[in-house]
C-alpha cells in the first residue's frame, strides 16, 4: 500500500499533529503502518526530531518490528531526497525511546536514580526469576507465621493447604501490585462489599416473616399442611439459634440448624412453589452472610501477610539489586508524584508520545501517562487500540481503561478516528466476522447491579469494511465431529485431532486453491495451499500434544510456538530426570527415568532384575538409594542379559563420574558434561525431529547459563526453578524452523496477537469455559472474596465471593469473547472452525443466552443456527455467507471398524523366520524406496563406542587434519601448543611488528564485523570494543608508568594495529551490499556469526559463520574473514581454506536448503577477496565421514602420518618441535 493508497481516515490520523489522538482500529486496518508514518510525517515536517517522540508498544517484538519499519522508512527518504535531517534521524534511531512501558520506565529511573531511590546499577528481574523470589517470600513469611501459632493462618493453611495456600497469596499479591493497588486498598475495597452484622441479622428476620407467611397459607391442602407443620417445628427448635451474632467458633451449630431446617424443606411444587424457592434462597442468604460477617477476622489477617510479604518480596529483591516489572511503573510513578519539576521537564522534551494496542494497559499505565502529560495538551497523545481485541485481563489489562480514555482526550480537544477498513481478510471473511460478533457481542441483559457492562469488560461491536476483492467460494469450514464416539474430553480431542490431521493432509495433497496473492496487475489470484500457510491457534496449549501426535502420524511437518511443549519434550525430561537424580540420589524415579531414557537405554527387563536385586539384599532396608547400588554391583546381578552389560557398566561409569563432580563443576559445565558423556546431541539428532531436539539442548543449556548469571546457586536451585518455570510458564521450543519455513505452526491465540496467516485453524473449541474457582479470588472492581476456613480447617462459602464470581463470570464471558473474535481475524483467506461433541443439542438452545454458553463450540453451534447433525448439509449458507461443513461420524479415522489382518497372518513366513518373496509385497513408489532406504541406513550398526567422551569437533581441527594428521594429533590429542601462544612468542623474539596477540586482534576484527551496521562512527564502535576486550597492560610498556598508563598504551597499540583491517573492510563493496540490506535498501537478510552443526555417523561437526547473506534470489552467500598478514601469491593457503567453505556450504545446505550457495574469503590484511568454488558437497560429506571416522578411531602416535610441506611447515604452529617438519630442501 503506497502512501497515495492510504485512505482517509488513515490520512487524518497520520496528518492531524496539532491535537490528541485516539485512534480505534480494527483489525487488518494497517495501525502499524499508521503510526510509522506518523512518526515519519513529524519528522518531515520538522515538528521534533527522533530524541523528541516517545513511542510505548505492548511487546518487545512490536517495540522491534517498529524501529525496523522506520529504520526501512528513513532509509528509502535518506535515498530518494539526502538532507541533514534523515541522516539526523537514522543516527539517532538507534537511540530513540521506541520501547514497551517497562522499558520507558526503566530508563526514567536510570536518568533519575537519587529522586526514584533506586541502585543506578539495578537488574531487571524477569517474570520467572521475580516470581521465584517471590513465592520464597511467601513460604518465608508463612513458616514464620506457622511457628508463631497464628490460629487464623493455620486455619488458612489447614483449608487451603499450604501449597494452595502459598500459590493464591502469590498470585493475589502479583495481580494487586500489576493493577498499582496497595493491600490497604484491596482490604478497603473488599471491607465495603463484605456484609456486616446488621444485614445478617436482616436475612434471619426475613426468614422469621417467611416463615409466619407460611403458617397463614391459605387452604393447604393435606400433603402442603404436613410439610408446613413439618418445617415449622423444625424453626421454633432452631431458629433461635440462627439469633446468635456470627461467630466461626459456632460454624457446627449453624450447619446442624441449616441442615435440619432443608431436611424439613417445603416441596417446590403446587401454589408452594414460589414460598419454597424464597425458603431456599433466603437459607443460602443466611449461610453465605454468616460466614461473610466472620471473614472479617480472616481478611484482617491475609492482609497483614500480605503487607508482610511485600516487604520481605522487597528485601530480596533489594539484596539482588533488582527490580521487577511492577516496581519500574511503581516507582516511575512514584517520582513524577514526588517531583513535579522533572515530569514538566519531560513535558518540554517530549513533543509527541504515542502508545500502540492501549486496549491492553491498566489503571497505573494510564496514570503514567497523565503524570507525563499534566494539565496541558504536551506532549501530544497519540493511542491506537481496539477494545474488541483486548485479551490480557489474567495480566492486568483493563479494557475499560481504553474506553475511559478515549472519552477525555476528547473532552480535551482531542479527535477519536476509526479505522474500520480491513486489508487483511477476503471480504467474504469480513462479512462472516461483522455478522458473527455482532451477534455475540451483544450486551447482557442480567448483568450484576451497580456496575455498568463497560466496567466489566463489555465492549460495543464496531464492523469492519472490506477491502480485498478476491474471494473464496467458502471461505470458512466448520469441522465437526460429532457422535457416541466423543462422550469424553478426552476421546473427543483425539478423534478431532485425527480428523484435521487429515483435512491439512488432504487440502494440501490436493492442491485446494485456498491462498490469494497478488497477480502484479493490481488484482489477485489464487494458489493451492501449503503447510507453510497453515497456523492452529489454541485457547490453551494444555492438549497440544495430541494435535502434535496426529500430525506427526500424518507426515505433516510442524513446530510448536508457544506452550509447555518444551518441558514435556522427551530430551528435556530427560535431562531434567538426570539433573534431579545428581540432585538427590535417594530420588529413584528420577534414576529409573534417566537409565532407561536413551541417555543410557537400559530396557525395563534390566531395570527388573537391578530393582529385584536391590530388593534381595538384605541390607537394602537400610540403603538409601538400592538401586544405584545395585547398578554398582550389576555384574553380581542375575538375569541380565550379555548384550546389557556393556550399556550398564558405562551408565555405571557415567552416573559414577558426574556425582563426583557435581557439586564441583558449574551449572552450564555439568550440563555440558553430561551432553559429552552422553553423547545426547548425537543420539537425538538421528530422530526424525532431529534438529529440533538438538536445539531444544541447546536452548536448556543457555536457560541454565541464564539462571547462573542471576547469582550464585547449587544444583537443586535449578532443579526447583525449572519445576516451578514449567508449573507457569507457557515457553515454547527452540526455534529451528524460519517463518519461511513449509511447516504448519501451532500456538496459542495470545501468541497470534498481532500476527495473520492464510488458512488459520481454531481447535479444540469444545474445550469447556473455566468452571471452577480458587477457594480466594480478586477483582478490580469488586475487591477480595474468600472461602473462610472454620476451627477445623473446613471451607465455608461467603457472600462477598460469590459478588466477586458473579463479576469475574461476566469479566471472562466477555475477554472469551474477544480472543474468538482476535482467533477468527487473523484468517487472510480461509478459516475453519473445529470441535468435537456428543451431539450438537440444537433443540436445548432456542430461548438460551450466550452467558449460559460453555464453550466456543457452543457458542458457534447458537450464532450460526446449526441444526443437528443428521440434517447438516455440505455447504451451509448463513447470513450471505457460505460456510462448508465436514462432518464425522467415527468413520474412517483412528480405531478402525473394521480389524486389519496382523502382519503374521498375512505374511506366515515371519512367524518361521523366513523372508517374504518380493512377488507378495507391495509394489512401493520411489518416494517409499528412499523412506525405507533411510530406515535401513538407520537400523545399521552403530559405530564401535571409540569415541565415548569426544566432544563436537570443530571444523578448523578438522581442516588441521587434512592437512597434516601429525598437527592435529599435537594440538588435539596431546594438546600442544596454543596457536596464538606460539605465534605471539615468534613475534616477539624475532623483533616482528605485531603489538597484539593475533587471536586478541583477530577475535577484535570479528566482533566488530559482527556488531558494526553504520549506525553510527566506526572508528566509536572499535574503541568500545577495544574496551571491553582490553583489560591489562602493555608489559613492554616504560617501567614507572601507572597501570591507567600502561592500559591506555595498550589499547591505542590495538586500534593502531587492526585499524587497517577495519578501514578495509568499512570501505569495500561488502560491506556496502551489507549495508544496504541491514537499512532496508536492497532485500536480504543478514546473519552475523551464525553455529552450524553437521552431523556425520561419527561424531558431531560445529562450526561458526562470519557472515551468511540471504539475497533475494534464496541464495546463501557465506563470507569468512581471514585475518592472517600474508602477502605474494594466495593460492596455497586458499587451497588449504577451501575444504572449510565446501564444510560450511554442506552444513548451510542440509540446515536450510536454499537454491544456490556461494562461498568467499576475505583476507583483510591484503584486501583480498577470493571466491571458492562449492559444489562438490557429495565429495565433502564423504570426506567428513572419514575424517570423523579417523578421529573417533584414532588413538596412537602412529595413526596420524605427517604430511610435510615447506610452505606449510613454515605456517604451522608445532614447527618447533616437530620431528617430521621440512623448511627447505631437506628433512631437519
Amino acid at each position: 500500500m503506497t502512501h497515495d493508497a492510504l485512505t482517509p481516515d488513515q490520512r487524518r490520523a497520520i496528518e492531524t499533529l496539532d491535537r490528541s489522538l485516539v485512534v480505534t482500529a480494527g483489525p487488518g486496518a494497517g495501525k502499524t503502518r499508521v503510526l510509522v508514518e506518523r512518526v515519519l510525517q513529524i519528522l518531515e515536517r520538522g515538528l521534533a526530531t527522533l530524541d523528541e517522540i516517545v513511542a510505548i508498544t505492548f511487546t518487545n517484538r512490536a517495540a522491534n518490528e517498529m524501529k525496523t519499519k522506520i529504520r526501512l522508512a528513513i532509509a528509502q527518504r535518506a535515498r530518494g531526497a539526502p538532507s541533514r535531517r534523515w541522516q539526523e534521524a537514522k543516527r539517532q534511531l538507534e537511540t530513540a525511546a521506541i520501547s514497551t512501558i517497562h522499558g520507558f520506565c526503566a530508563r526514567l529511573l536510570r536518568a533519575h536514580p537519587v529522586e526514584a531511590q533506586v541502585d543506578p546499577e539495578f537488574v531487571i528481574l524477569d517474570e520467572f526469576r521475580s516470581r521465584v523470589l517471590l513465592t520464597r517470600a511467601v513460604e518465608e513469611v508463612l513458616e514464620e507465621c506457622i511457628e508463631a501459632g497464628e490460629e487464623i493462618i493455620g486455619r488458612l493453611v489447614i483449608g487451603y493447604s499450604r501449597r494452595g495456600l502459598i500459590r493464591a497469596i502469590a498470585d493475589l499479591l502479583a495481580m494487586v501490585r500489576a493493577l498499582g493497588l496497595r493491600v490497604e486498598e484491596v482490604l478497603a475495597m473488599s471491607e465495603r462489599g463484605r456484609r456486616t452484622l446488621e444485614e445478617y441479622r436482616a436475612a434471619v428476620e426475613r426468614l422469621e416473616a417467611l416463615v409466619a407467611r407460611l403458617e397463614a397459607f391459605p387452604k393447604p391442602t393435606e400433603r402442603m399442611a404436613e410439610q408446613i407443620a413439618a418445617f415449622s417445628q423444625a424453626y421454633r427448635w432452631y431458629g433461635p439459634l440462627l439469633r446468635a451474632e456470627p461467630r466461626i467458633d459456632d460454624a457446627p451449630v449453624l450447619e446442624e440448624c441449616l441442615r435440619a431446617l432443608r431436611e424439613a424443606r417445603v416441596e417446590k411444587r403446587g401454589r408452594l412453589s414460589e414460598m419454597a424457592a424464597e425458603l431456599d434462597a433466603c437459607l443460602e442468604e443466611i449461610e453465605l452472610t454468616f460466614y461473610d460477617v466472620c471473614a472479617g477476622d480472616v481478611i484482617a489477617a491475609l492482609s497483614q501477610l500480605l503487607r508482610r510479604v511485600d516487604d520481605r518480596y522487597a528485601q530480596l529483591k533489594r539484596e539482588q539489586v533488582g527490580l521487577d516489572y511492577e516496581d519500574l511503573q511503581w516507582k516511575a510513578r512514584e517520582l513524577l508524584r514526588a517531583h513535579p519539576e522533572i515530569a514538566a521537564t519531560y513535558r518540554r522534551e517530549i513533543a509527541f508520545l504515542l502508545v500502540d494496542e492501549f486496549q491492553d494497559t491498566n489503571a497505573l499505565q494510564k496514570e503514567l501517562l497523565d503524570l507525563l502529560r499534566g494539565p496541558e495538551d504536551r506532549p501530544r497523545l497519540f493511542i491506537v487500540g481496539d477494545a474488541k481485541q483486548s485479551i490480557y485481563n489474567f495480566r492486568g489489562a483493563a479494557v475499560e481503561v481504553f474506553l475511559r480514555a478515549r472519552r477525555e482526550i476528547e473532552a480535551r480537544g482531542g479527535e477519536h478516528i476509526e479505522l474500520e477498513r480491513n486489508f487483511r481478510s477476503t471480504a467474504g471473511l469480513v462479512r462472516f466476522f461483522n455478522a458473527f460478533f455482532a451477534r455475540l457481542m451483544r450486551a447482557v441483559e442480567d448483568a450484576p447491579v451497580g456496575y455498568p457492562l463497560e466496567e466489566l469488560g463489555w465492549t460495543p461491536f464496531v464492523e469492519s469494511v472490506p477491502h480485498r476483492e478476491g474471494e473464496n467460494a467458502a471461505p470458512v469450514e466448520v469441522l465437526l465431529e460429532i457422535g457416541p464416539h466423543v462422550r469424553t474430553a478426552e476421546e473427543a480431542r483425539r478423534w478431532e485431532a485425527e480428523r484435521l490431521a487429515e483435512r491439512i493432509a488432504r487440502m494440501v495433497r490436493e492442491g485446494e486453491q485456498l491462498v490469494g496473492e497478488d497477480s502484479g496487475d493490481g488484482g489477485e489470484r489464487r494458489r493451492p495451499v501449503r503447510y507453510g500457510d497453515i497456523a492452529l491457534l489454541f485457547r490453551a496449549m494444555t492438549d497440544v500434544k495430541v494435535y502434535e501426535r496426529a500430525l506427526r502420524e500424518r507426515g505433516i511437518p510442524y513446530y510448536v510456538l508457544a506452550g509447555r511443549g518444551f518441558y514435556e519434550r522427551e530430551e528435556i525430561r530427560d535431562l531434567l530426570a538426570l539433573l534431579e537424580f545428581l540432585e538427590n540420589t535417594t530420588d529413584e524415579l528420577a534414576l529409573v527415568a534417566a537409565l532407561r531414557s536413551p541417555l543410557f537405554g537400559i530396557s525395563d527387563e534390566a531395570l527388573f532384575w537391578l530393582r529385584h536385586a536391590a530388593e534381595a539384599q538384605s541390607e537394602g532396608w537400610l540403603d538409601p538409594h538400592p538401586l544405584l547400588t545395585s547398578l554398582w554391583n550389576h555384574e553380581r546381578v542375575l538375569g541380565i542379559s550379555a548384550e546389557e552389560r556393556p550399556r550398564l557398566e558405562r551408565a555405571a561409569r557415567v552416573l559414577a563420574h558426574l556425582l563426583r563432580v557435581r557439586n564441583r563443576l558449574p551449572l552450564v559445565e555439568l550440563l555440558e558434561e553430561i551432553l559429552a558423556l552422553t553423547h545426547a546431541e548425537a543420539v537425538h539428532a538421528t530422530a526424525f525431529d532431529g534438529h529440533q531436539r538438538v536445539a531444544n539442548i541447546r536452548k536448556l543449556v543457555e536457560l541454565a547459563r541464564g539462571f547462573e548469571a542471576s547469582g550464585p546457586h547449587v544444583l537443586g536451585d535449578f532443579t526447583a526453578f525449572v519445576r516451578q518455570f514449567a508449573e507457569m510458564a507457557e515457553e515454547s521450543e527452540a526455534q529451528v524452523t524460519t517463518e519461511a519455513a513449509d511447516a504448519v505452526r501451532l500456538m496459542t491465540v495470545h501468541k497470534a496477537k498481532g500476527l495473520e496467516f492464510p488458512v488459520v485453524i481454531i481447535p479444540d473449541t469444545g474445550r469447556p469455559f473455566r468452571k471452577e474457582a480458587p477457594p480466594l479470588v480478586f477483582d478490580r472492581a469488586v475487591g477480595l472474596g474468600m472461602q473462610v476456613p472454620d476451627p477445623r480447617g473446613r471451607l465455608h462459602e461467603t457472600w462477598s465471593r460469590r459478588r466477586v464470581l458473579e463479576v469475574l463470570r461476566l469479566r471472562e464471558y466477555f475477554e472469551h469473547q474477544r480472543l474468538l473474535f482476535v482467533a477468527m481475524t487473523r484468517a487472510r483467506d480461509y478459516l475453519i472452525l473445529s470441535g468435537a461433541a456428543e451431539r450438537l443439542g440444537a433443540g436445548e438452545r432456542k430461548s438460551a443466552s450466550f452467558l449460559s454458553g460453555a464453550s466456543w463450540l457452543e457458542w458457534i453451534v447458537r450464532v450460526l443456527e446449526l441444526p443437528e447433525a443428521d440434517a447438516l448439509s455440505d455447504v451451509y449458507e448463513w447470513n450471505g455467507v457460505k460456510v462448508r461443513i465436514t462432518l464425522g461420524r467415527g468413520e474412517g479415522l483412528g480405531a478402525a471398524t473394521t480389524p486389519r489382518p496382523t502382519l503374521i497372518a498375512r505374511y506366515p513366513q515371519l512367524e518361521r523366520g523366513e523372508p517374504i518373496p518380493e512377488s507378495l509385497l507391495p509394489p512401493l513408489s520411489e518416494s517409499e524406496r528412499e523412506h525405507v532406504r533411510s530406515v535401513l541406513r538407520r537400523l545399521e550398526p552403530s559405530p564401535p563406542a571409540v569415541g565415548e567422551g569426544v566432544s563436537p569437533i570443530a571444523v578448523t581441527r578438522l581442516l588441521a587434519l587434512a592437512r597434516c594428521p601429525l598437527q592435529f594429533y599435537f594440538e588435539s590429542v596431546l594438546e600442544l601448543p596454543a596457536w596464538d601462544e606460539y605465534e605471539e612468542e615468534a613475534a616477539l623474539s624475532s623483533g616482528g611488528a605485531r603489538r597484539i596477540p593475533p587471536a586478541l586482534g583477530g577475535r577484535l576484527v570479528h566482533r566488530f564485523c559482527e556488531e558494526y551496521d553504520g549506525s553510527e562512527p566506526w572508528e566509536s564502535v572499535l574503541g568500545r570494543l577495544i574496551e571491553e576486550m582490553i583489560v591489562g597492560g602493555s608489559p613492554e610498556a616504560a617501567t614507572g608508568t601507572s597501570w591507567a598508563e600502561r592500559l591506555r598504551a595498550s589499547r591505542e597499540e590495538a586500534f593502531a594495529e587492526v585499524r587497517p583491517l577495519i578501514e578495509n573492510y568499512v570501505r569495500s563493496d561488502l560491506y556496502r551490499t551489507i549495508e544496504a540490506i541491514l537499512w532496508g535498501e536492497r532485500p536480504g537478510c543478514v546473519q552475523s556469526e551464525r553455529e552450524i552443526l553437521y552431523r556425520t555417523a561419527w561424531g558431531i561437526v560445529r562450526g561458526r559463520l562470519d557472515k551468511v547473506i540471504w539475497t533475494e534470489e534464496d541464495t546463501a552467500w557465506i563470507v569468512d574473514f581471514k585475518t592472517n598478514r600474508v602477502s605474494g601469491d594466495l593460492g596455497a593457503l586458499v587451497d588449504e581454506y577451501a575444504l572449510q567453505m565446501r564444510i560450511y556450504a554442506l552444513a548451510v545446505q542440509r540446515a536450510w536448503h536454499p537454491r544456490a550457495i556461494r562461498a568467499e574469503l576475505y583476507f583483510l590484511a591484503p584486501n583480498v577477496r577470493v571466491p571458492v568454488p562449492v559444489d562438490a558437497l557429495e565429495e565433502t560429506a564423504a570426506l567428513l565421514e572419514r575424517l570423523t571416522e579417523q578421529v573417533a578411531r584414532a588413538r596412537r602416535r602412529e595413526d596420524f602420518p605427517a604430511r610435510p610441506d615447506p610452505a606449510r611447515c613454515r605456517r604451522c604452529p608445532c614447527v618447533r618441535f616437530c620431528p617430521e617438519r621440512v623448511l627447505g630442501e631437506a628433512a631437519v
